[in-house]
């Protein structure tokens, strides 16, 4: 193999490895507060190529920030993450707690949560339900 076909070779593998570590995000849903202090926002993120995950993330953030999902993961201030297979749903009690529900489907759900963002003072509580998610994928809509 010549170094021309090795340094071509060695081009692909870069750009494949290096989109397969990229992540996409879209947000799917901003809900305020009562007072419209704080918005809970939902986004999508996903990525790893043609193996390919995904997962559902809520962050908790003042009026006036912008929202920007990338930047929450870099700095892991979401408080609530789930895998696609699960439905989310959000109840704000008051400005100061926030309920969220998600489903855990027959197969499995990977979740990270946190009771607060450390931010907001938020207090989050989380409802799990074995409720079967009515969509397989409710995020990739």
């Amino acid at each position: 193999m010549g170094w021309r076909t090795a340094s071509a070779t060695t081009v692909a593998l870069i750009v494949v490895l290096s989109s397969a570590c990229s992540s996409d995000y879209r947000v799917m849903d901003q809900t305020p507060s009562p007072t419209g202090a704080i918005i809970a926002v939902t986004y999508f993120q996903s990525g790893g190529g043609a193996v390919g995950w995904c997962s559902e993330r809520v962050a908790l953030l003042s009026r006036g920030i912008p929202v920007k999902p990338a930047e929450i993961d870099k700095e892991t201030d979401f408080v609530f993450s789930a895998s696609c297979g699960s439905r989310i749903k959000l109840t704000w009690i008051s400005d100061s707690e926030l309920k969220i529900a998600y489903t855990i489907d027959s197969a499995w759900v990977s979740v990270h949560q946190r009771n607060s963002d450390g931010k907001t003072h938020v207090h989050v509580a989380y409802v799990p339900s074995h409720e079967r998610a009515i969509e397989m994928m409710p995020c990739m809509n």
